[in-house]
């Protein structure tokens, strides 16, 4: 933990307690700072209480008394409009502050010198942060990471001679960092995002131009118009900076052996971390080493393992099209498991990549609606979970002749309506790979979060049953009926729709937009009194079944039973109104790039 020292005995007022918020109190606390703390949310007054965190209601203090405000960045400081305890700190002119800004202070003050390195951008920050820590560690050095990759940047080791920080920040966490002011810092891309709490896109744009205006050197990405006016504002004010673009430096960085940095908006973040680290004295034997053993990060087109020429690849973060975009345009002759919770728009906007899918494999809710967008455009199945759809995908990529078919796990849906979030769906995915025969050692993600070294890790629990789940007696009623219809008709049977020759669809240009193709923007919080990704409640888990012998609906387009068939899956899966359900810990730090919060 850093200890915050340059709050010495002084009086400080701090709202939020999530698991940031209660590092932030005893950083403090521990440096020697008399903290008041409170939070909405009583549950979450009750617990920092509970650790000892000195706590009473705001409403009612001297705040004249305060010498700053240390505010979560969950909490609205502007937009849509300011908390209560925003509006009683600039009445007294108290300075409103946050973790970064502490951290920053005391830097400053014990080790100025010590390299930080600072990553913004709508899209890709998380990449990028976790490569150059990757890249660091891998050549030597000493280096902590954290921010809104998902460590609190004060529970980290405090700066010192020879120690590198790497933190990621968001535009919340930027806005609350006056003295932000990195070795290095990185902007990969603006695009909007967040406008229900900065109000404008010049207001979005004007904060994540901060992070590099205050850096010693920069590197800035500049595929799109804001950031080409922030490399310009920063070399204004006397910032090194090295542009970098993911579509005119394509041949500037080598990722032919990088498997976990495939596609155009990877190249860009590889680009940024290659930079950063030659900033930071790194040789080029390094660099490229590094990139080329990234293990990537969870759930970000994450390569699980290989069984012979077949790669599996985990993108449960891709929860909508645009996000399964990336994935789809990243390789060949896939093999794609899709489905969930659909988002407006469904996958529509995909059909230009549905050249590069040799068959789908459907599941959850989406599955109907999804098969209707597919129609005979390509071959598909609906698979009653996802143990079902990897089976199934891996043993026919395995009769495959390409030379590396892909089982690609890219939803382009949200995961609640079988799964708690896109994490528990990415590690179904992972533990159904694992337990296939000739399955090579799978690659292990970079992990945010550093285990403790006194608890040896715990392997997966693979939970199975003979019972029959709940979408597989409806999958098998479906095909009945729907290949009866079809033979009544006159039609062919759904299989030999499936198995006839499917006309290609034309390649999406790899060049991809900034907006749609880069990594999944960050998702706002719930002021209410959430932390991480607010989901909905979901529904129980479909529970994984010995189900190889349930018929799939190959070609499946019969509409009245594609309505029928939705609507039994939804109750199967135990569909119909979702509560949300706030985390009860408190607000916490601005969130990661997670998967958007459900209607409610």
């Amino acid at each position: 933990m850093i200890s915050i020292s340059t709050f010495s005995g002084r009086s400080v007022a701090l709202f939020g307690l999530g698991g940031s918020g209660r590092v932030t109190a005893r950083a403090l606390a521990a440096g020697g700072a008399q903290v008041t703390a409170f939070d909405d949310n009583p549950d979450s007054v009750a617990a920092a209480a509970a650790e000892g965190i000195g706590t009473a209601d705001l409403h009612g203090a001297d705040w004249s008394g305060f010498d700053a405000l240390v505010l979560a960045p969950g909490v609205p400081l502007t937009h849509p409009k300011p908390h209560w305890t925003v509006d009683k700190a600039r009445a007294e002119n108290v300075p409103i502050i946050g973790d970064i800004d502490l951290f920053c202070r005391e830097r400053a003050k014990i080790a100025p010198h010590a390299p930080f390195v600072a990553v913004t951008g709508t899209n890709g920050k998380s990449t990028t942060t976790a490569l150059i820590a990757h890249i660091l560690r891998r050549a030597g050095r000493d280096v902590q990471m954290g921010g809104n990759i998902g460590v609190p940047v004060l529970a980290l080791d405090p700066p010192a001679k020879g120690r590198i920080h790497v933190l990621e920040c968001s535009s919340f966490q930027i806005d609350l960092a006056p003295s932000l002011d990195p070795t290095v810092g990185i902007l990969l891309n603006i695009s909007p995002d967040h406008l229900d709490r900065h109000g404008t896109m010049e207001n979005y744009a004007g904060i994540k131009k901060r992070l590099v205006t205050g850096a010693r050197k920069a590197v800035i990405g500049v595929d799109d118009v804001w950031c080409r006016t922030a490399a310009e504002e920063a070399e204004g004010a006397g910032v090194s900076v090295e542009r970098i673009s993911a579509i005119g430096d394509r041949h500037e960085i080598d990722l032919t052996n990088a498997a976990a940095l495939r596609g155009d908006h990877n190249r860009q973040n590889a680009l940024a971390a290659a930079h950063a680290c030659r900033m930071l004295g790194l040789e080029e034997a390094d660099i490229q080493a590094g990139l080329e053993d990234f293990p990537g990060l969870e759930h970000r087109m994450q390569i699980v393992a290989r069984r012979e020429r077949v790669l599996f690849v985990n993108d449960s973060k891709a929860t909508n099209a645009n996000a399964a975009a990336k994935a789809l345009s990243s390789f060949r002759d896939i093999h794609w498991i899709a489905g969930g919770l659909a988002k407006e728009g469904g996958i529509a906007s995909l059909s230009p990549l549905f050249g590069r899918v040799a068959k789908a494999y459907l599941i959850g809710e989406a599955a109907p609606a999804f098969a209707a967008t597919i129609g005979e455009r390509l071959p598909f199945e609906i698979s009653a979970s996802i143990d079902v759809a990897v089976r199934r995908a891996a043993a026919d990529a395995a009769q495959a002749e390409a030379d590396e078919p892909v089982v690609l796990l890219a939803p382009a849906a949200a995961s609640f309506d079988q799964f708690g979030n896109f994490e528990e769906r990415g590690r179904a995915f992972v533990d159904a790979v694992a337990i296939l025969d000739g399955v090579d050692a799978p690659m292990v993600p970079v992990d945010p979060v550093p285990a403790d070294p006194g608890q040896p890790a715990e392997a997966p629990i693979v939970e199975h049953t003979t019972d029959p789940e709940p979408g597989e007696e409806i999958v098998a009623e479906a095909a009945e009926a729907v290949e009866a219809a079809e033979v009544e008709a006159g039609d062919a049977p759904a299989d030999a729709q499936s198995a006839a020759p499917v006309a290609p669809v034309a390649d999406m240009d790899t060049a991809e937009s900034e907006a749609d193709h880069r990594e999944a923007a960050e998702t706002p919080v719930d002021t209410q009194g959430g932390t991480d990704a607010h989901e909905d409640e979901p529904a129980p888990p479909v529970a994984a079944g010995d189900d190889d012998d349930v018929p799939a609906l190959e070609g499946l387009d019969a509409d009245d039973e594609l309505a029928r068939l939705a609507d039994e899956l939804e109750r199967a899966n135990g569909g119909g109104e979702r509560v949300h359900e706030a985390d009860a810990m408190g607000r916490d730090e601005t969130l990661r790039e997670d998967e958007d919060v459900p209607s409610q």
